[in-house]
Order: C-alpha cells, then sequence, then structure tokens
C-alpha cells in the first residue's frame, strides 16, 4: 500500500521517473491484487505519456556492455535499411535491460542496409555476430530461417530494429522464469498483449497466472474465434476497447522464445502470404501457447501495424520492396511423371514444400482430387491428361532422353500451357537427401571428414564414363576418398557401401568435399548431383552445366576439367589442402538458401502458375494503323505459331493514331513544348497511341496490361517465357515497366543469356523502343502525370527511359521479342515512323 501511495504521490508532484519506478515494482510482484494491476498499470502508462515517452535519446557512444555470468540463451535483432532505429533500440536494450549479461551470443542479421551503414554498426556494436545478407536473399521470412540454422542455445531472445526500452528491468530473467513455470508456452513477449504504444495498456485478453512458487504473475493469451459468440462478447463487455484475441498466439514481437518449439514447428514459410500468422496457426494446431509480461517494457519507434495511410512512415518491408502481407488463391497441382504414377511422385516432392504444404497458395494434390494445373514430366507415361488440362511440360533428362518423348519432345503452345524448355530454363530441381524443406532450411550438418563420391556403375553418357575414369584416377595416385553407390563394379578400394534410396545424406553431411559429375554438359541441365551437394553444404567439385553460374554463384563451386585428370586432381587436392571449404562456407550457404527459396521445384511451379493466372487476365493491346491490314495479318500469323489461341483470342487491337491524318494542335503543341528535335508527325503520333493506352490502363480494374506494336517478332516459347516474367513480377512490387524488348545501337550490344531473367534497364548502348512493354497503372499514372506536367520533348520510347529516376523498369534477357531497327548507314526497313521528317 505504501508503494502504491508512492507512486500516486511522486506523480502528482511531478515526480514521473520515481513514479514510473513504483508502479514497475508494484506489477513484478504477487502483492498487488490482480484486480488492482489495470489501475496500476494506467498510472505508469499516465507518467510515461507526462514524461513524452518513447524518449528520442541518442547516444555519442554505446552504453557499455554488463559483465556476469551467461546463461544459454542467444539475442537476435533483424534490422533493415534503418540504422538510425537499430540503434536508439540497441542503446536502450543496454541501458535499460540490466541482465543482458546472460546474453552468450549476439547475432544481427541486416537485409538491404548501405555499405556504409553496415561498416558504422560494425563499429559501434563490435560485439556481434553480423549476418549481412545480398539481393538475392532478401526478405524477412528468410532472416528467420537464417537465425533459426543459427541459433543453438535453449533459450533465444528476438528483436526488431524498431523497439524502444522505455525503463529498466530483469527483463531476461524474468521471461525466462516465465517459460520454466509452463512448459507449454513457446514464448514470453515482453509486453503486455503485443501492446505498441502507451494507448495499448489497456487490450483486452488473456488471462493472468501466479507462477507456481507464487513469486511472479503473467499473462497468457487465450486464442478467440473471431467468428464466435465469445468473441463478439468482448467487445460488448468493453466498449471502445481493442483486443487481439483473434491471433492464434506465436509472435515476432520482443520477446524470449523457447528454441526447442522450432524443432517441432519447422521453418519459417517465406512462401506464405503472412509469414507470422503462418507459424503462428501451426503453433497454435500443436499446442504451444504463448505468454506475456503483464507490463509496459518498450514502445515501438517505427511503423505501427495500425499504420496503413499514405503519409505513414516506409517500414522494412517497404525499404526492402517487399510485400509484408499477401494473399494468394490456392493453386492445385497434380502430376504425370514418365517413370511412376503422379501420386507416387507427389508423396516425394511435397517434402519440398514448407510444412503446411503450399508455396504462395500452390500445393500438389492427388490424382483424385480436383486440380488446376497438370505438370507432365517428360512425357505422361501411365498418367491421363485430360483435353482441357492446363498443362506445364518439363523434362528432367537430357537431350538424348527426350528426344524420345514424341509430341512431348517439343510440346506446341496450342497443346501446352507452359513448356519450361531448355533453351531459356533449367530443371525443376529436385534433392534426394530424404530430408524436408523444413529440416534442410534451419540446420547445418556437422562436418568431419573430407572427400566423397556417390556414383553409379553405369557407362552409357559421356558424364558417366568420366565420373567413373576420374574416380579410379584419384585412386591410382593415392588421393583419399569415399566411394558409395548401388554398386561395386568399378572395384573401387574406397567402396564405402550403398546409400538408402533417395536419401544420400549419410554420403554426403559429413564430408566437406564431394565431387558430382553431371551424366551430360548441356546448357540449362542441371540435377541434384550438384543440388545434393550444395544443400549438404559440401564444397562441390563440379563438371556438367556450362552455364552453372546462371544458378550457383562462382564461389560456392569449383569447376573440374575432366578433359586434364592431372589438372583436375590437382585442383581438388590444392583445395582440400588449402582449407577451401571454411574459406567457401558463406558463399555455399548463400547457394544453398537460394536452391531452397527461389531454384526449386516448389518456389518455381509457384511462379510459372502464378504468372500464368496473371497471363490470362492480362489486357493486351496491339497498336497497329488502319492502313496497314499487312501488318496486322503478319503479326497475327506470327503470334498464332508461338502462342495458345487463349493468348491470342484475347490481343485487342488499338487503331493507332495516323499522323497522316494528324492535326496538331495547341494542346498537342504544349503537350510535346521543349521539343529537342522539330516536331514530327509521326513521333508524336506514337506517342499519342501510347498515352491513350496509359490513360485508359489509369481508369481500368487492371494493374497491369501489355501493349505490343505490329511489327514485332515474338521468340519460340513467347508465352512460355512471358509467363515466367509474370511469375517473378508478381515476387517483386517494385517493378514499373519491363521491356520485352529495346533497340541498341549495335548487334553486338545486346544482352544474351541462356535464362530467362529480367535485369534493370542501362542505358549504356540503348536507342530505345516501345515495341512490347508490360507496364503497371502505378508507372501509367506517374508517366501521364509527368507528361502533363513537364510535357514529352522527345520519343515515347526516350520519355520512359529518362524517368528510369521515377519508374523502376526492367528489360527482358533475352528479349521476347524483336523488332526492326533503322540505324544510321543500316539496311532500310518497314517504318512507319523511323524514316519521317515531317
Amino acid at each position: 500500500n505504501a508503494l502504491d501511495e508512492l507512486s500516486i504521490c511522486a506523480a502528482e508532484l511531478g515526480r514521473l521517473d520515481e513514479a514510473v519506478t513504483a508502479c514497475s515494482r508494484l506489477l513484478d510482484g504477487t502483492d498487488l491484487p490482480l484486480d488492482q494491476r489495470p489501475r496500476v498499470l494506467w498510472n505508469q502508462t499516465f507518467a510515461m505519456m507526462q514524461l513524452g515517452e518513447p524518449r528520442e535519446t541518442i547516444f555519442d557512444e554505446p552504453p557499455p556492455l554488463r559483465r556476469g555470468e551467461t546463461d544459454d540463451l542467444t539475442f537476435t535483432i533483424t534490422t533493415s535499411r534503418r540504422r538510425e532505429l537499430f540503434e536508439r533500440t540497441m542503446d536502450a536494450l543496454l541501458t535499460n535491460c540490466l541482465d543482458h549479461h546472460l546474453i552468450g551470443r549476439w547475432i544481427c542479421i541486416d537485409d538491404g542496409s548501405s555499405p556504409e551503414d553496415r561498416e558504422l554498426m560494425q563499429q559501434r556494436y563490435p560485439f556481434f555476430e553480423f549476418i549481412f545478407k545480398d539481393e538475392s536473399d532478401r526478405g524477412h521470412a528468410k532472416s528467420m530461417n537464417r537465425l533459426l540454422a543459427t541459433v543453438d542455445s535453449d533459450y533465444w531472445l528476438h528483436f526488431e530494429d524498431d523497439w524502444q526500452f522505455v525503463k529498466p528491468g530483469h527483463y531476461i530473467t524474468r521471461a525466462i522464469e516465465v517459460l520454466n513455470d509452463n512448459p507449454e508456452l513457446i514464448q514470453t513477449v515482453l509486453n503486455r498483449n503485443y501492446a505498441e504504444t502507451l494507448k495499448n495498456h489497456d487490450i483486452v485478453g488473456g488471462h493472468m497466472v501466479v507462477s507456481h512458487d507464487k513469486r511472479f504473475c503473467y499473462r497468457v493469451h487465450d486464442h478467440i474465434d473471431p467468428d464466435s459468440p465469445e468473441f463478439a462478447r468482448i467487445f460488448e463487455d468493453n466498449p471502445g476497447r481493442l483486443t487481439n484475441a483473434q491471433w492464434p498466439g506465436f509472435s515476432l514481437m520482443p520477446s524470449v522464445l523457447r528454441r526447442r518449439a522450432f524443432d517441432d514447428l519447422g521453418a519459417f514459410n517465406p512462401g506464405a502470404g503472412h509469414f507470422e500468422r503462418d507459424m503462428a496457426d501451426r503453433a497454435l494446431a500443436h499446442g504451444w501457447k504463448t505468454a506475456c509480461l503483464d507490463d509496459i517494457t518498450m514502445l515501438n519507434i517505427g511503423r505501427l501495424r495500425t499504420d496503413t495511410g499514405p503519409d505513414s512512415p516506409l517500414n522494412a518491408y517497404q525499404l526492402l520492396g517487399v510485400q509484408q502481407f499477401r494473399t494468394y488463391p490456392e493453386t492445385k497441382v497434380r502430376l504425370a511423371p514418365s517413370w511412376c504414377t503422379g501420386d507416387e511422385l507427389a508423396t516425394l516432392w511435397r517434402r519440398q514444400f514448407p510444412a503446411n504444404g503450399h508455396w504462395k497458395g500452390l500445393r500438389l494434390v492427388g490424382s483424385n482430387e480436383a486440380f488446376d494445373f497438370t505438370v507432365v514430366v517428360n512425357h505422361p507415361g501411365v498418367n491421363q491428361i485430360g483435353e482441357n488440362d492446363h498443362v506445364i511440360s518439363a523434362h528432367m533428362e537430357p537431350q538424348e532422353g527426350f528426344r524420345t518423348y514424341g509430341t512431348w519432345s517439343e510440346p506446341l503452345a496450342a497443346n501446352v500451357t507452359h513448356f519450361q524448355s531448355r533453351d531459356f530454363a533449367g530443371n525443376f530441381l529436385e534433392w534426394h537427401l530424404g530430408a524436408t524443406y523444413d529440416e534442410l532450411i534451419t540446420s547445418h550438418p556437422v562436418k568431419s571428414l573430407d572427400l566423397s563420391s556417390i556414383v553409379t556403375g553405369k557407362r552409357l553418357s559421356v558424364g558417366h564414363h568420366l565420373r567413373l575414369d576420374f574416380l579410379h584416377h584419384l585412386e591410382r595416385h593415392e588421393t583419399p576418398i569415399d566411394i558409395f553407390g548401388l554398386d561395386n563394379n568399378e572395384m573401387f578400394r574406397g567402396y564405402r557401401g550403398s546409400l538408402p534410396w533417395l536419401d544420400k545424406r549419410d554420403g554426403l553431411f559429413p564430408y566437406r568435399y564431394t565431387i558430382a559429375v553431371e551424366n551430360n554438359s548441356e546448357p540449362n541441365y542441371l540435377t541434384e548431383k550438384i543440388v545434393d551437394g550444395i544443400l549438404a553444404e559440401c564444397l562441390v567439385f563440379y563438371w556438367g552445366c556450362p552455364n552453372i553460374h546462371d544458378f550457383v554463384e562462382s564461389d560456392a563451386i569449383i569447376l573440374l576439367p575432366l578433359d586434364d585428370f592431372d589438372e583436375a586432381r590437382r585442383i581438388v587436392e590444392a583445395a582440400i589442402r588449402n582449407d577451401e571449404h571454411a574459406k567457401r562456407l558463406p558463399a555455399i550457404r548463400r547457394a544453398k538458401n537460394r536452391i531452397l527459396d527461389d531454384l526449386q521445384l516448389a518456389p518455381e511451379l509457384s511462379r510459372i502458375a502464378r504468372g500464368h493466372r496473371r497471363l490470362d487476365t492480362l489486357p493486351i493491346h496491339l497498336i497497329n494503323l488502319d492502313r496497314r491490314p499487312d501488318r496486322l495479318a503478319h503479326i497475327n500469323e506470327r503470334l498464332a505459331h508461338v502462342a495458345p489461341i487463349r493468348f491470342t483470342s484475347r490481343v485487342v487491337r488499338f487503331p493507332a493514331v495516323d499522323s497522316r491524318e494528324l492535326v496538331i494542335d495547341d494542346a498537342i503543341h504544349h503537350m510535346f513544348r521543349g521539343s529537342e528535335l522539330p516536331l514530327r508527325r509521326a513521333q508524336t503520333a506514337t506517342a499519342l497511341s501510347h498515352l491513350s493506352l496509359w490513360f485508359e490502363l489509369m481508369n481500368s480494374d487492371d494493374d497491369w496490361c501489355l501493349i505490343l506494336e505490329d511489327d514485332i517478332t515474338p521468340l519460340p516459347h513467347f508465352t512460355s517465357r512471358l509467363g515466367s516474367l509474370l511469375g517473378r513480377l508478381d515476387d517483386d512490387p517494385t517493378v514499373d515497366v519491363v521491356f520485352l524488348g529495346l533497340h541498341y545501337f549495335a548487334d553486338d550490344m545486346y544482352p544474351a543469356s541462356d535464362v530467362q531473367r529480367w535485369r534493370d534497364v542501362d542505358l549504356r548502348g540503348v536507342m530505345g523502343g516501345t515495341f512490347a512493354y508490360l507496364i503497371s497503372k502505378r508507372a501509367a499514372t506517374t508517366l501521364f502525370d509527368i507528361a502533363q506536367s513537364d510535357g514529352i520533348p522527345c520519343g515515347i520510347d526516350t520519355f520512359v527511359l529518362r524517368n528510369l529516376d521515377r519508374v523502376r523498369c526492367v528489360e527482358a534477357v533475352p528479349h521476347l521479342v524483336t523488332s526492326p531497327v533503322a540505324r544510321f548507314g543500316g539496311p532500310i526497313v518497314d517504318s512507319d515512323i523511323q524514316y519521317e521528317t515531317n
């Protein structure tokens, strides 16, 4: 009672810090009756409000680390391009978390900060282990999985970079005591009922628990179905108050986590529309509960979850250019492989999906279930294909194999939705490790041995012979190697036996190095041979796919020149002697994460399916002059060769503005004011055609459209390539314009790639070209507004390219279409624009 009176008197006298301290002491114990806690919490909140919490305190030097006995506890923090918030979070923790000496290991994972900021972070907090992610690995879920694979302590204190402690306390000790009081708890959140601000002090929800030893109390979250009468009663009984009772429980708010819980739950799913909610749902389903300290210990200093307006500060997701929340439509895929039933393959391939069985809405289904797509692998074999099936076709064998597939060796665009041709894409990557996605993404194998190789005794293809002959060469030169395989027909001295079917872990996980030789060397042909080695975190000595570095960074593997066995052997022996595995381990793990989260069949199938769903609803405009029916006939014929009727039937002709009929009035003169050349009718008419289509998009319900001119020639597999690009577009909300082709000043300047991809437009060597491009409503609006305010002093293609700082433009590589270009001194081409000087 005296302490209670002291807190009230201190507040009345303006001694606000003293009032907060007194309230904290009351809330920390069990002497205060439970029904009096809300009153004391409000008294504390009032004093904090008067103090202006969270106060923006910036130290010239960070507070010192407290020294003392550590616990089996790791501290982690995720940060992204917000160094000031990161420093405020850390300095407040070092000042107010009075028992931070219990932390045995400090880890910071950074997503996208500048090199300068990263250097300053390292200088200010040298006790951290920093994990700096590159652009290919961006994303919060991926960061959490990196941490899951790194943290091996019993307890895990996790923060994001926008939380500031507002009062001192022994928070780690108490949070661990709470976990130890109830083995069903997955975490102790350090704020009451997920509060972010002082106004959240009275959020309704949960129930109070007094510890078994009666020394402290805490709140346990109660999940209530938001559609239930019980949930409705919360608002009836507590008018005007908020609740989080609809939330399942688990949260990424600052908390002490029980690390072993994730051995049960698996990995965070980067393919989930709301990966935190996905983990929370799984935790609830597995019986894990969330506890909270019944107190306000810290406040959010970044963007709140309730800040959704256009003037709100950017959060970490927006700074990274990734979507925070997304609802993906369910996409059901059945399999039709050549060598077994679809159900048998689905059972195997499901391990490549996260624990909840889907990747951005896509999941594999059985042959008796309804489905949206059928994936034909090689050819259908015994599996039945319906006439109206939306077929995704892919080959898993080298060319010598798929030449025997009949019509499935090169399926026509009219017969399939998508053909994953080796002309522009790799295999659907699988692994033969007997491990799930969740197991691989959250663990690192322990290495104790050096070199292995896993082989078959077959001698059919060139790679079979090279593989076996090189292993014999190594044994003749006494290079130590352990060899695994179904048989030992080759009589290797280092043969260590066979491995379980489709499970190579014992031949890879303990080894630092392995030799992987593909059966054939062909562009875009790579298989589980290299995938298994990288996922096992081996340094792979590799021969096979000539463009392997399109898929695996160069530091993550070592290429073997198997046309020279002596040189290849010297490379192997030197790498082992120089401990290259240890030096290259960060690159190997980056390659592993890229395979798991981007290249393997689950994310790839999801991208393809989402891309073609978008393509099926995408507005398609074809610009054509009324006086050029010949061009219209030619482009329709060319499209019919490379696109199915569901694409060509949706191409809508747009009657181009004809320069011969154009009257350049004052409004047009004003729109094209400041022209660097005399105003040309053809150039002006072209711009007006594109502006008209942008205006139509701006006023439609569509987010994107495809604009084509009538002189293009599309590449083979045009719609398959386009579907792949649209799938990637679905994953990158920062892109505004995708050029499917551009003109360059010289033929040798055109970008080339064996893999269909895109790159940010690089203006060096670019002439221009708006003959085929995807444009977003956001870009159309921005460019149209610029045209209205600043005018268009150049050709419409140059106008777009001059505004790269306002709209992000990317270019398909290789180009999906070509178009005749008139260059100085070059051949004459059929153009209604490029030769007109009027």
